[in-house]
C-alpha cells in the first residue's frame, strides 16, 4: 500500500489499519449538541449507572423508541418517552411501553435549555416545558473518512465497516479498529480492537516472511 498525504508525503506499508473513527450527525434541535455525551448520552452502558434514579428522557421514535424503552426502563422510575412529533410506534409496543410505566409525550421539541451542557428542561413548541436531569437519544452517523469505501471495503447495512474477529476488512491486508467498525463505542473497547489487529498484523507479516524463507528453501 502506498499512503499520499495532502503535503506529498508518501509512505509504503505492506498493511493497512483504519482507525478513522465516525462522525455522530446531530439533529437540528437548539442545545442539543452542546449536551451531546454530557447529559444527552447515547448509550446506557457508558453513561447509565451515572444518571440512574434521575428525572430521565428518551428521545427517539419508531422501533428505535421502543427498543430504548424497554432497554433503559431499569435505570430509573422517572422515565418518559418523547417522541419530538406524532408517535411513529405500534399499538402492541405502545401497550409494553405503557404497562413499563413510561409515557409517551408527542411534543415536538423546540430547544434544550441546558447549563455548560448539563440539561435543565426540554422546551416544546407550543409553550410548555419539562424539567429532566438527562435524556438517551440515538443519532445517525457516518464514517469519518471516505477511505474504507475507496478501497473498497465492505460497509454493513448500520454503516460499520465490516471486520472479521482480528479487525481484518474484505480487502486483504487493510484493517480496522475503534468506531468506525464497532457500535460500541467505548475506549477500551476501540483500544482492544485496535490491539487484536495489532496482533493478527504483526504475526501475518512473520507468517509471509517465512512462507517466502520456505519457498526460497524449497528451490
Amino acid at each position: 500500500f502506498v499512503v499520499r498525504t495532502i503535503t506529498d508525503q508518501q509512505f509504503d506499508a505492506k498493511k493497512l489499519i483504519l482507525a478513522t473513527g465516525v462522525e455522530d450527525r446531530m439533529p437540528a434541535i437548539p442545545g442539543f449538541a452542546a449536551c451531546w455525551g454530557i447529559s444527552v448520552l447515547h448509550c446506557p452502558y457508558c453513561h447509565g449507572y451515572e444518571v440512574h434514579g434521575q428525572q430521565l428522557g428518551i428521545i427517539a421514535n419508531g422501533d428505535t423508541a421502543y427498543e430504548m424503552a424497554w432497554h433503559i426502563q431499569h435505570w430509573s422510575p422517572n422515565m418518559t418517552l418523547f417522541t419530538n412529533g406524532p408517535a411513529t410506534i405500534s399499538d402492541e409496543h405502545r401497550q409494553i411501553i405503557a404497562a413499563l410505566n413510561i409515557p409517551i409525550i408527542e411534543k415536538e421539541i423546540a430547544a434544550i435549555e441546558h447549563q455548560h451542557g448539563q440539561l435543565k428542561t426540554l422546551h416544546f413548541t407550543d409553550g410548555t416545558d419539562h424539567v429532566l436531569d438527562a435524556v438517551f437519544s440515538r443519532v445517525a452517523f457516518r464514517q469519518h473518512s471516505d477511505l474504507a469505501q475507496r478501497l473498497g471495503c465492505k460497509i454493513d447495512e448500520p454503516g460499520y465497516i465490516s471486520v472479521s474477529a482480528f479487525g481484518e476488512t474484505s480487502i486483504p491486508g487493510v484493517y480496522a479498529a475503534g468506531d468506525n467498525s464497532s457500535p460500541m463505542r467505548q475506549v477500551l473497547v476501540a483500544a482492544t480492537k485496535g490491539n487484536l489487529a495489532g496482533v493478527m498484523i504483526n504475526r501475518t507479516l512473520i507468517e509471509e516472511k517465512v512462507a517466502a524463507l520456505s519457498a526460497q528453501t524449497a528451490n
